[in-house]
């Protein structure tokens, strides 16, 4: 399971570094995101579960960089709502995933 206290303080620190604010429900999104990736992965992953750890940890360890592109992404003035990390997420998936989906 994603260790969801660790994510928040990725959270906290984009936000204190940015100025921007993350709404509650981008953070959940983050959060079931991320432990996704080990507990619901994409059965087309056909990926080992070490495989899929270290995409998870790599991935929760970039939180910061991945709201900024978010932040860029949407133009966003004051606060990440889960609709834009919803958007940024549907529009830059394939980019981001490392395992082939298809």
């Amino acid at each position: 399971m994603v260790d969801s206290d660790r994510v928040e303080r990725y959270i906290q620190q984009f936000e204190a570094e940015r100025h921007l604010r993350v709404s509650e429900m981008a953070r959940h999104l983050i959060v079931m995101t991320l432990d996704a990736i080990e507990h619901d992965p994409n059965p087309n992953w056909d990926a080992p579960m070490v495989e899929l750890e270290t995409f998870a940890d790599r991935s929760t360890r970039d939180v910061p960089g991945l709201l900024g592109a978010v932040a860029e992404h949407g133009r966003i003035k004051d606060e990440i709502t889960y609709f834009n990390v919803l958007h940024f997420l549907s529009s830059n998936l394939k980019s981001i995933c490392p395992f082939p989906s298809e």
